[in-house]
């Protein structure tokens, strides 16, 4: 029998807001999930894709500069989310098979184990998701 003791990890990156920074947020949440501080290889692509669409949705819909991306490594799994500065809530859309967007939430939802919305009294909100290991 081998026992792992998982200390906890947390990393963050600040981006600006920009078409580019969906593929920088996936290459820095790999990057970190496989580390060793992270031990979270199996759950990487997973994330990724749902911190892309986090992202995503900060660059499309809020119009702020800048947003942070954080990870929080526990005993448990791991907690993703997206720190951004605008008040503006996501909606969870019903689109159109055709439609070239509007799936993030969605894909929360089928995803991840739980996700919500953290509003901050200063202003801003945190979207995040998180999934357990198995």
């Amino acid at each position: 029998m081998t026992t792992t003791v998982v200390k906890p990890a947390r990393a963050e990156v600040s981006l600006v807001s920009s078409p580019q920074a969906a593929g920088l947020a996936r290459r820095f949440t790999s990057a970190q999930l496989r580390s060793e501080a992270f031990d979270s290889a199996d759950l990487a692509d997973a994330i990724e894709l749902l911190m892309s669409e986090l992202v995503t949705n900060v660059f499309r819909h809020t119009g702020t500069a800048e947003m942070v991306v954080l990870l929080h490594r526990d005993e448990q799994g791991v907690r993703a989310a997206v720190r951004d500065d605008s008040n503006d809530l996501p909606v969870l859309r019903d689109p159109a098979m055709l439609d070239g967007g509007g799936r993030g939430l969605l894909l929360l939802n089928a995803v991840a184990s739980a996700w919500g919305i953290d509003r901050h009294p200063e202003g801003g909100k945190t979207v995040w998701f998180r999934l357990e290991l198995a």
